[in-house]
């Protein structure tokens, strides 16, 4: 099982929250930068970041994941 951050949820619980991407930033002890690059699915972060986010933003950490399965290739 793949356990990755969904950025759409992400957008929309700090959306939710009435909070800019650099609120979310300072609250969670991160760059607004890195919150941006989270965003635009151009950054996966850490089970450590996750939690600050999740923190910063009072919900839970399985709020803001997306979990799937992938299947490999046994050749």
């Amino acid at each position: 099982m793949i356990v990755t951050l969904n950025q759409k949820k992400l957008r929309d619980r700090r959306r939710e929250k009435a909070l800019t991407q650099e609120k979310l930033a300072e609250r969670s002890g991160l760059s607004d930068r890195y919150i941006r690059s989270l965003e635009n699915e151009t950054a996966q972060p850490s089970a450590a970041v996750l939690y600050r986010i999740s923190r910063a933003l009072e919900v839970p950490m399985d709020d803001l994941m997306t979990t799937g399965v992938r299947q490999y290739d046994e050749r």
